[in-house]
């Protein structure tokens, strides 16, 4: 997302001409949107496996209400940008109920599972838009935003040694099969 926030519009650009500049803007907006959906779907296939299926749907009727409501007013302050930022919010408020709901009833440590990663994104993001508002070059922000940001997984220890070492197979089996 945040690659796509600093590197967005000109990528675009350069492939489809600048006539697209505002969709390649819109690009790293629409990165951000993975966040609440991979986490709300994630939880919702725990809901869907165990064969619960009320909580998912009032969720989602939930996330759509409020998606609905948010929709027409986002859009009259901040344009096109604001129909992204109203999904964002529809998605974040189903995916938080469905994750409030489940650390209620299981043994969930949201600590480890969202608040430190949510902190490492909000300190890259903070450093990013600092730099932006200081009209600094993407090609200065985005390794200083990346800097931080893996600084913060690493002091809190989100990512743990099971899955760097599940994450370094992926890896070798990828580049093995690459050079292959």
């Amino acid at each position: 997302g945040i690659a796509g926030l600093g590197a967005g519009g000109w990528l675009v650009e350069i492939f489809f001409g600048n006539k697209f500049h505002e969709a390649g803007y819109l690009l790293g907006v629409v990165l951000w949107l993975l966040i609440p959906m991979m986490c709300g779907n994630a939880i919702w296939s725990v809901y869907m496996a165990r064969g619960k299926y009320i909580l998912p749907m009032i969720s989602a009727a939930a996330g759509a209400v409020i998606f609905t409501a948010v929709f027409p007013w986002m859009v009259n302050k901040i344009g096109t940008t604001g129909a992204v930022v109203s999904a964002g919010i529809g998605m974040s408020c189903s995916a938080s109920i469905l994750i409030g709901v489940f650390a209620m009833s299981d043994a969930l440590n949201l600590r480890r599972i969202l608040l430190y990663p949510f902190s490492a994104v909000v300190a890259g993001l903070g450093v990013y838009y600092i730099l932006d508002f200081l009209n600094t070059s993407a090609w200065i922000s985005l390794p200083v935003c990346y800097a931080v940001f893996f600084s913060f997984i690493f002091i809190f220890d989100t990512v743990t040694p099971s899955e760097r070492s599940v994450l370094a197979g992926m890896i070798r089996r990828k580049f093995i099969s690459f050079r292959n």
